[in-house]
């Protein structure tokens, strides 16, 4: 007889480890300047002006290169609530 709450963990700890594997495939596919401003400010909390700052672009440029990586995800994860994509983001991939 299995036990309910620990398929339940088993099927948590799947599905984590599969959007983790998603979110970094898709991070991969980004053009390296969209990748390095949305890792900036999702996993490490820069504002836009330290991006801006520290990769030598526009201010605005900053703003529609994370526009672009956050449709990105988005059409990759729709079946996803995005939410937790963005939790996932910034929590779990602390060491990217």
């Amino acid at each position: 007889m299995t036990d309910g709450k620990n398929d339940s963990i088993k099927h948590s700890m799947i599905d984590r480890e599969e959007i983790l594997e998603k979110i970094r495939e898709v991070l991969d596919e980004l053009p390296e300047k969209c990748r390095e401003v949305c890792l900036l400010r999702f996993v490490h909390g820069y504002k836009y002006s330290e991006i801006s700052e520290q990769l030598g672009m526009n201010e605005n440029t900053v703003k529609v290169q994370l526009h672009r990586g956050l449709e990105k995800l988005k059409r990759c994860f729709s079946d996803y609530d995005f939410v937790l994509v963005l939790f996932m983001l910034t929590v779990c991939l602390e060491n990217v």
